[in-house]
């Protein structure tokens, strides 16, 4: 596995997996993810709170396990870890207003395709590297 921790190869398989299948969920059906982020993100408070949380929590479990960023592999993880536990811990303290602002900047459709080509190409490095293919 080119000398990367145990950590880095299971968060790399498990990490690389999740952004293919959203990746090409979010090209397949992007006008459906808009709709969704749209309508039920922006006016739903309590679906806004346990996102928050869940993506919080899993972000500081990254973090705390494995703040490593020796290979671009790691680097990757680790960047996802922090990502993760700053968006959902911002969640908790933006205002319905702000969280508005910034749905309405993001979800456009090149947004869609940029975000989409970038986690199908970091989720193909990381499970590349994660099974040992690279």
């Amino acid at each position: 596995m080119g000398g990367l921790m145990g950590s880095t190869v299971l968060l790399s398989k498990v990490i690389g997996i999740v952004l293919l299948v959203v990746g090409v969920a979010m090209l397949v059906r992007k006008d459906y993810w808009k709709g969704v982020i749209a309508k039920e993100f922006a006016s739903n408070n309590l679906l806004r709170f346990m996102l928050a949380l869940i993506e919080m929590t899993a972000g500081l479990f990254i973090v705390l396990q494995h703040n490593l960023w020796g290979s671009l592999a790691a680097g990757i993880v680790s960047f996802m870890g922090w990502a993760m536990a700053i968006e959902g811990a911002s969640y908790l303290f933006l205002s319905e207003s702000a969280i508005n602002r910034i749905l309405k900047i993001f979800n456009r459709d090149a947004w869609y395709l940029f975000g989409s080509v970038l986690g199908l190409i970091a989720g193909a490095y990381l499970v590349a590297t994660g099974f040992g293919w690279l």
